[in-house]
């Protein structure tokens, strides 16, 4: 290489260190701090930065803390009247961080630039405790913060106090976050201008700061309360709030949602006139899993279905088969929707639910199949499945069997209960009000308390009701004597009565009492293994198990993706180029 492009690349090399090592393109050359200290309380700050740029760039941006948080405290400063000479400048928040862009995006600048900056900080003065728990203020500041990442050449301060200072006590720190150095700055007091002065001795490396640490006795200045609206009151108001509306939800409850009282007596039946879905939804104001599957016992039962036990895929585990027998006779509108879904291919497609009660497979070009497995629906019955608890919930309304406005209500308390969580919780991170999580968690618990038994039960609800506690407690205590007896009045009281159990959770301490006739498996029923009414209670508790895992299954759905140190004060921050 020749000896002139040596010297060229050397000299480049000289250029671009600073780039390669500070990973900016520029350095700050002289730093200039002016504080003044009002007497009210405020600090004014004014900021000169030199800044030396190695390539054209749009300017700098400045970040400053709104916040310092403590082992013990937790103090914020507001920052307002940020104002730039002669730059363009752009301020925001982002979280606690103020950050000032200086610059414009449609211009360039290069080599020397000096920027002038001011900002007002309210509450800028910390109160802290002796050992012997006597309180002291502080003028806790980084002068400079810590988050540059380019060196400082120079660096001076001064402090102006508007309040004469008896015993000036102070200690600037320099270095990085944590630094106890004071022997790198020299820094003194002047008492006529009341200014406390200093200049860097040396520079500041990437990551170094200067901070000041003021003491002065307590009450020398004004402080003003920096707690936000909802630090200050929200406590009590949120607890005011939640008394008031579990008030509220009772007096609501105790108008349209309380239900007569009632003696409670032995029943041998359920209601005649009302199906084992309605019936599940009447007995604890809801639809859930075994309200529907107790229709597909109930059609089994009937002699609509029968119900084959088989074995799993590779002979793993158990599979059910369901087998048509006959068509629906009469059949509600959720049940054409539930045999639709196990049935007919095709059949749970959503747009057949307006045309439930004259639906025709044959109709639409869709094919009955006389037999399907349980395995087979997983991930496509559950369209079916939930359309049929609409239906459930529909037929219940034309019985009105509740009162009007009182399921409404029930539904209102669970949507509050839901809304409790999902903006109670973003609520108190957002505002910080920790105290707010457990209020919102009890007030959720609360709404969806008072939405279950909000649901007020007409006459005739009433009456079906109060029969369906009698013939749940009959399910539980009755003996064998007893349904002894009522078998030579209905040979077919089992059948009957197992879709009710089912919807009570009681299908096999049922079975297991009418042991000493279940001799066989019903007509409706095929085991694989050896008969017996321990097996068969079984069978049926785990065919229950499996049609409400794979009946409600749906494809899941992908988602994409007196101390201190230097930089623990107020302030400070750093910046960068763009």
């Amino acid at each position: 290489m020749a000896k002139g492009k040596g010297w060229q690349w050397f000299l480049w090399s000289l250029l671009l260190w600073p780039m390669v090592a500070w990973g900016e393109y520029f350095e700050i050359t002289d730093y200039g701090v002016r504080a003044l200290l009002s007497s009210n309380g405020m600090l004014t700050m004014e900021e000169t930065i030199t800044v030396l740029f190695y390539e054209p760039r749009h300017g700098i941006y400045r970040t400053i803390p709104t916040r310092l948080k403590g082992d013990t405290f937790d103090h914020r400063f507001r920052i307002d009247r940020v104002w730039v000479k002669d730059f363009d400048f752009t301020s925001s928040f982002e979280g606690s961080l103020l950050k000032i862009r200086i610059g414009s995006p449609s211009r360039y600048v290069e080599g020397t630039q000096v920027y002038h900056l001011s900002y007002r900080v309210q509450n800028p003065i910390l109160i802290f405790s002796n050992e012997q728990k006597i309180p002291w203020q502080a003028f806790y500041w980084n002068l400079i913060g810590t988050d540059w990442e380019v060196p400082i050449r120079r660096a001076s301060f001064e402090v102006v106090l508007e309040k004469a200072w008896q015993k000036p006590e102070f200690t600037v720190f320099v270095g990085s976050y944590g630094s106890t150095n004071d022997s790198r700055v020299e820094a003194w007091y002047d008492e006529v201008t009341r200014t406390l002065k200093g200049h860097l001795i040396g520079e500041l490396a990437p990551g170094e700061g200067m901070t000041i640490v003021a003491s002065f006795p307590f009450g020398f200045w004004p402080v003003r309360d920096g707690r936000t609206f909802w630090q200050k009151y929200g406590y009590i108001i949120s607890w005011m709030v939640a008394i008031l509306y579990t008030v509220g939800l009772f007096l609501l409850w105790m108008r349209f949602g309380k239900d007569k009282p009632f003696v409670r007596m032995v029943h041998f039946y359920p209601p005649a006139d009302l199906h084992p879905a309605e019936a599940g939804m009447l007995i604890d104001n809801s639809i859930d899993q075994r309200d529907v599957i107790a229709t597909i016992f109930k059609w089994a039962t009937e002699g609509y279905i029968t119900i084959e036990e088989t074995r799993g895929t590779f002979g793993i585990g158990k599979d059910f088969v369901f087998h048509k027998k006959k068509p629906l006779e009469n059949p509600k509108d959720y049940e054409r929707v539930l045999w639709a879904g196990l049935f007919v291919k095709g059949g749970t497609h959503t747009s057949f639910r307006s045309l439930a009660k004259v639906f025709v497979p044959s109709d639409f070009g869709l094919e009955e199949r006389e037999s399907v497995k349980l395995s087979s629906l997983k991930e496509e019955f559950y369209t079916a499945f939930e359309l049929a608890k609409e239906e459930i919930s529909d037929s219940v309304k034309d019985k009105s069997l509740y009162k009007p406005y009182s399921r409404e209500l029930g539904w209102l308390c669970l949507f509050l209960g839901i809304l409790w969580i999902a903006a109670g919780f973003p609520f108190g991170f957002a505002t910080e009000s920790w105290y707010f999580l457990p209020i919102a968690l009890l007030l959720s618990v609360v709404s969806f308390f008072f939405g279950a038994i909000m649901p007020a039960r007409t006459e005739i609800g009433q009456k079906y009701y109060e029969q369906l506690v009698g013939f749940r407690e009959f399910i539980r205590r009755a003996d064998w004597p007893r349904l002894e007896r009522i078998l030579k009045d209905d040979p077919l009281y089992f059948d009957k009565t197992l879709p009710y159990a089912i919807i009570f959770g009681l299908e096999k301490q049922w079975t297991k009492k009418f042991s000493p006739v279940l001799t066989t498996a019903p007509a409706w029923y095929v085991g694989t293994g050896h008969f017996s009414p321990l097996y068969l209670s079984s069978a049926i508790h785990s065919s229950i198990q499996s049609m409400g895992v794979v009946m409600t299954s749906s494809p899941s759905s992908s988602s994409s993706g007196g101390g201190g140190f230097s930089g623990g004060g107020g302030g400070g921050g750093g910046g960068g180029s763009w």
